[in-house]
This record gives structure tokens, C-alpha cells and sequence, in this order.
């Protein structure tokens, strides 16, 4: 979770380090299903370790894809090749680009640590 965490850092501060050199405004958001609030819209940050040429998949929150299928505008920022964090790509896509995508949704279950560790001492 670390390293998910990282990630995240280093795409968020690529993103702003951007925005700002190209003179727009950025601030962090304090509406949990945003990152950032760029140029008065909302926007998410998506990191991924490869290039945009190896792009395999992004993820979208439930939130997310409500908020989408609302119609508010926000901006997704993409943001690959953070394997190399002193050359990130950094693709900026609306919204409304957005709602022409086919999006294909698996359901995840997980267990966190704290509970796997109570359930394997049930095993000693």
C-alpha cells in the first residue's frame, strides 16, 4: 500500500509542477472523490509506472463513474512512465471525452492486513 501511495505522490506533484509551469491554477481538493481542483474544475491524477506507449488500464472509483454519468465536468490527468519520475507523461482528457468510453467493470473483494493477521492466528 506504500508503494500505491508513492506513486500517487510522485504523479500528484508532476501533475502540479505542469499545470503551474504552463501558468494554470491548481490546488488540492478537499472532496475526497477528486485529487486536485485545476482551472476551477475538479480533476483525478492516474499514475502508472510504464510509458503511455504500455498503457494497460486506469481505474475509476464508483464515485467516479457516478459523478461521470452525472454530467459534471472534471479533468482526468494520466499520468505514466513514473518509473522514471524525472520524465513522467502527462495526458489530460475531459470529461465529456470520457463519456464516449466502454468501460468494463470487475468487482474487487479484498482484506486488509490487520484482519488477514487475526485470521491466520486463528490457524496456529
Amino acid at each position: 500500500m506504500a508503494e500505491l501511495h508513492e506513486i500517487e505522490r510522485q504523479g500528484i506533484a508532476a501533475v502540479t509542477a505542469y499545470l503551474l509551469k504552463a501558468a494554470r491554477t491548481v490546488e488540492r481538493s478537499n472532496r475526497k472523490t477528486f485529487d486536485l481542483i485545476v482551472d476551477g474544475l475538479p480533476a483525478e491524477v492516474k499514475c502508472k509506472r510504464m510509458p503511455w506507449s504500455k498503457l494497460d488500464f486506469i481505474g475509476f472509483t464508483d464515485k467516479q463513474r457516478q459523478v461521470l454519468d452525472q454530467g459534471e465536468q472534471f479533468l482526468l490527468f494520466v499520468v505514466c512512465n513514473l518509473k522514471d519520475p524525472t520524465t513522467p507523461e502527462i495526458i489530460e482528457i475531459k470529461s465529456q471525452a470520457l463519456c464516449a468510453a466502454t468501460f468494463k467493470v470487475e468487482s474487487t473483494h479484498y482484506i486488509y492486513g490487520k484482519e488477514l493477521k487475526e485470521l491466520a492466528a486463528i490457524n496456529r
